[in-house]
């Protein structure tokens, strides 16, 4: 997530999935990880 968010080319749409989801379960932060950064529109 840290990578993630380090990057200064990210959109703000996944910014703001990465802070949403930066506080979740092992599950849900596996599952951004896998899926979810894919799907966000930016």
């Amino acid at each position: 997530m840290a990578r993630i968010l380090a990057d200064p080319k990210i959109s703000a749409a996944l910014r703001a999935a990465v802070e949403d989801v930066i506080d979740g379960t092992p599950e849900e932060l596996r599952y951004f990880l896998e899926v979810g950064r894919y799907e966000v529109d930016g």
